[in-house]
Order: C-alpha cells, then sequence, then structure tokens
C-alpha cells in the first residue's frame, strides 16, 4: 500500500515508475487517467487563477499547466514553475541560492 499524492488515498494501483525511490507512480491510477485538462475541479480552478501560473503570474494554455499538490494548498501552475520547485523540494541550496538571486 502507498499513500497517492493528488487523492491523499491508501491505494496499491500504482504504474511503474523508475524516476522515484519506491519505483513505482507518485499518483494511483485513478489520479493518473484524470488529467487536468479533464477534471471539472482543476479547469475551475484553472479559471478562478485568471487562467494564470499561481506563482509567477504568466498566463498559460491549460494543457502547459500543472497541479502542485506539494504543499497543503493546491494550486494551477505552469511546467517552468513546476520544474523550479522540483529542484528547489530537492534541494534546499536551490531554494536559497534562488531567494538571494532574487533579492
Amino acid at each position: 500500500m502507498k499513500t497517492c499524492r493528488k487523492c491523499k488515498n491508501d491505494r496499491d494501483d500504482f504504474q511503474p515508475d523508475g524516476r522515484s525511490k519506491d519505483g513505482l507512480s507518485v499518483e494511483c491510477d485513478d489520479c493518473r487517467t484524470v488529467g487536468i485538462g479533464t477534471d471539472e475541479r482543476y479547469v475551475r480552478m484553472y479559471i478562478e487563477q485568471r487562467q494564470r501560473c499561481k506563482i509567477c503570474n504568466r498566463s498559460a494554455y491549460l494543457s502547459k499547466m500543472v497541479i502542485d499538490s506539494g504543499t497543503e494548498t493546491e494550486a494551477i501552475i505552469c511546467t517552468t514553475c513546476a520544474g523550479l520547485l522540483k529542484l528547489a523540494r530537492k534541494n534546499r541550496r536551490v531554494w536559497d541560492a534562488v531567494t538571494e538571486y532574487l533579492s
């Protein structure tokens, strides 16, 4: 059993994924099949955010956005910001360097 990152349920239906530590996807099969483009809740979030990334505020097509559920608050963010967050979450020094650069 493993907890799905998206729905937070304990499940046993995860696809193989060599990028993760345990070799399984971080999202259960049900959450993987409901993409951002078809899930009404995320489409509504996208519209509420005025079709903009929650971090950088750039507008983008829904297909170029991802759901960040790595925090207590879910948000729609662009793939560029998602890549930065992924690096920053893996290595605190990256986050410190970014914040120092921006200040």
